[in-house]
């Protein structure tokens, strides 16, 4: 396993450590600060996806059978659900 130099403190107050973590795992991070994105995992969610999850819950479909329609789990879909109809 191959590591990178870079190092990263861990812990609060006057406690500090550095860590240093798996090259893999901080080139994802170097990406991801390229990409400017929300979270590098986050979930791409479609016109149609959208669609369905607030009609869905318009008619007060369950959580558990909206995920499972839309193979996500609840945390994500309650995410997505809250920024599409908080104004």
């Amino acid at each position: 396993m191959a590591l990178t130099p870079a190092r990263h403190d861990v812990g609060g107050g006057s406690s500090h450590k550095s860590v240093v973590i798996r090259k893999e795992w901080a080139d994802a991070i170097s990406e991801a600060k390229k990409q400017n994105i929300e979270h590098f995992n986050a979930r791409h969610w479609t016109d149609e996806e959208n669609e369905f999850l607030v009609m869905a819950r318009s008619v007060k479909m369950s959580w558990t059978n909206l995920c499972d329609m839309l193979k996500c789990n609840e945390s994500t879909a309650r995410k997505q659900w809250r920024k599409l109809t908080t104004k």
